[in-house]
């Protein structure tokens, strides 16, 4: 068998399509995840999330968030703390949403919230806390790296 241009020309496009192929097969096999799963019904609401930033960014930088030994220490200023008087805290897991959660919380006299972070799975997760206070929400969101 004589190898010349033509033969070269076959051989380039059947190895062209079997990567494309196997590029395809891959990328089809890779598991996807929403933030959320109504994600279209959210940006409907987005603006509300717009406002309660901007309501909260006053305070935003004075809540400080603190992990250490399995313990996860938010903190917040005595002004805001004597108003709040409820408040929810989600868990977002950016890499996987069946581990995400959501629970409701109180601060303590010191306005000081403590969770244990000993049943959450270590890696990366984005928390997001919306309060009520003077009747409007507010919203904060941090990152937190579980070791």
């Amino acid at each position: 068998m004589k190898f010349n241009w033509g033969t070269g020309i076959v051989i380039s496009i059947i190895v062209f399509l079997i990567i494309s192929f196997a590029m395809i097969f891959l990328f089809m096999s890779q598991k996807v995840d929403l933030v959320t799963d109504n994600y279209y019904e959210k940006t409907l609401i987005y603006q509300n999330q717009i406002d309660e930033a901007e309501r909260t960014k006053e305070i935003n930088n004075k809540i400080r968030l603190e992990y250490l030994n399995d313990q996860m220490k938010f903190a917040f200023p005595d002004s805001v703390a004597k108003q709040i008087k409820y408040g929810e805290i989600y868990f977002y897991r950016p890499s996987d949403s069946s581990k995400d959660f959501k629970s409701t919380f109180e601060l303590n006299e010191n306005g000081v919230l403590l969770l244990d972070a000993s049943k959450i799975e270590k890696g990366y997760w984005k928390v997001r806390m919306r309060w009520l206070m003077n009747e409007e929400s507010y919203s904060v969101e941090r990152t937190v790296m579980i070791n």
